[in-house]
C-alpha cells in the first residue's frame, strides 16, 4: 500500500469535547483556568486519536493507494467516498467517470467493513501507473460517542487535579478546584488510562 502520510491525518477540528463541556463537567467557570483547561482538552484529544490511530471528528481526507481488491484507508470509520482518481504515466491525476478508462466511476467501489476503514474495489486492479489511485473520502464521527466524551472529561479532570491549580497529587481525600465547587473522591480521579483504553478498544480498528 502507498500512503501520502506516515500516520493518520489530523481532522481540522480536533477537540473531542468543547471547553464549555469540560467546564460544565468540572463545575468550574474560572476564566483564569480557560487556557489551561483548553490545553488539557487538546492533549487528551491527541492521546485518544494517537491510540486509535485515526482522527475522531468527521473530516475529509485524501489518500494515495495501490488499487488492490481491498483498500484500507488511513482514517476510519469511513462515512463516504467522494472522488477517486487514477495516475497516468505522466504523473497527472484523472478522475474516474463514465468517460474515462474502463468507464470507471466511484460506484465501482463500495465501502466494506466501514468501522475498519476498508473500501472494496469491485474491479480488477490496474497495472503500471494506473494501478495507483487517489481517494477523497470522509471518515470519523459526525457525533463523537458519548462514552468517549465522558472518558475525555474524566481525563481532563485528572490532569487538572495534578496541575498546580489542583491538589498537586492524586492521593488526597478530595479535590476542590477553583470557585466552581467541583469535588470528587480521589479514587474517582485516579489515573484513568485503563478506563479510557477499555472504552476506545471498542472503536479501535483491529488487525485484519
Amino acid at each position: 500500500m502507498i500512503e501520502n502520510i506516515a500516520k493518520y491525518d489530523k481532522p481540522s477540528s480536533t477537540q473531542i469535547i468543547t471547553l464549555e463541556e469540560a467546564q460544565a463537567y468540572l463545575k468550574n467557570s474560572d476564566v483564569s483556568l480557560t487556557g489551561l483547561i483548553t490545553s488539557f482538552v487538546n492533549s487528551v484529544t491527541n492521546t485518544f486519536e494517537d491510540y486509535l490511530n485515526s482522527g475522531l471528528s468527521a473530516a475529509s481526507y485524501t489518500g494515495v493507494y495501490d488499487s488492490n481488491l481491498y483498500i484500507e484507508t488511513k482514517n476510519y470509520p469511513i462515512l463516504d467516498v467522494t472522488k477517486i482518481y487514477y495516475r497516468t504515466n505522466n504523473n497527472s491525476w484523472i478522475e474516474y467517470d463514465s468517460n474515462t478508462m474502463n468507464n470507471m466511476i466511484v460506484s465501482d467501489y463500495s465501502i466494506s467493513f466501514q468501522n475498519y476503514g476498508c473500501i472494496f474495489n469491485a474491479t480488477l486492479p490496474f497495472y503500471g501507473f494506473e494501478k495507483i489511485i487517489k481517494i477523497e473520502y470522509r471518515a470519523g464521527w459526525d457525533v463523537i460517542p458519548e462514552n468517549i466524551k465522558l472518558e475525555a472529561k474524566k481525563y481532563v479532570a485528572y490532569l487538572l487535579q495534578k496541575s498546580p491549580h489542583g491538589t498537586g497529587t492524586e492521593n488526597l481525600q478530595s479535590l476542590n478546584l477553583g470557585t466552581g465547587g467541583f469535588s470528587q473522591s480521589a479514587q474517582y480521579l485516579s489515573n484513568p488510562e485503563k478506563s479510557w483504553q477499555s472504552v476506545l478498544d471498542n472503536y479501535k480498528r483491529p488487525v485484519i
